[in-house]
């Protein structure tokens, strides 16, 4: 099984990209996650795609925190005779931890509609 879940804070505003070939919306970003343990804060990089990735900047910033949960991939490639070896956390999904109705601002609340237990017609 390859998964993996990770808890942190953005270290920076993320920015939409598109993929050269096919469009396809992405974003780079970094999380802080602290070991309780060790208490040393590990700044883990991954990428989102698609639907996620352009949700993820319209709703967040440097500072927001996160829960993602993904995969590691692993690439090689050859330069100057030597090969070259990486490992990236590709996230599938996110979401808001201790997302809170104060952190919402102007323009996102008017995307959002509050709907009551009083307008439940049963």
């Amino acid at each position: 099984m390859n998964k993996v879940l990770l808890v942190g804070n953005l270290t920076r505003d993320p920015e939409i990209n598109y993929s050269k070939d096919k469009g396809v919306p992405y974003t780079k970003c970094t999380l802080a996650v602290d070991n309780k343990i060790t208490k040393i804060t590990h700044f883990i990089p991954f990428v989102i795609f698609d639907k996620s990735a352009e949700a993820l900047c319209e709703y967040a910033k440097k500072g927001s925190k996160i829960g993602i949960t993904g995969y590691i991939k692993t690439n090689s490639f050859s330069r100057n005779d030597s090969t070259i070896y990486s490992t990236d956390i590709i996230a599938e999904t996110f979401e808001f931890i201790n997302y809170s109705k104060k952190s919402v601002t102007t323009k996102e609340s008017e995307k959002l509609e509050i709907v009551s237990n009083d307008a439940i017609p049963f």
